[in-house]
């Protein structure tokens, strides 16, 4: 799983982070509000959302699903978080 591009947009007058991986996966980070999407490929039936609780640079909680998909972990550690989980 790698990183393809990343790009920062606005919507809704808030920043989107947001990551395309080589397996066909969008990642969506909202920082400013503590949310992540994800989506595999233009399938619906695939996507997830949920959000997530830092301390400091260090994510330690999140919720949505059960277990955090690692594209959602590898936005995060992109984006200079740290996984406490």
């Amino acid at each position: 799983m790698v990183i393809l591009s990343r790009n920062r947009e606005i919507q809704c007058g808030e920043y989107v982070d947001n990551f395309y991986f080589d397996n066909n996966v969008w990642v969506g980070i909202r920082k400013s509000e503590g949310i992540w999407e994800y989506q595999e490929g233009d399938d619906d039936e695939t996507y997830l959302s949920g959000g997530y609780v830092v301390d400091g640079n260090s994510v330690i909680d999140y919720d949505g699903c059960f277990e955090l998909p690692r594209e959602v972990e590898a936005a995060l550690r992109e984006l200079g978080y740290s996984i406490e989980l």
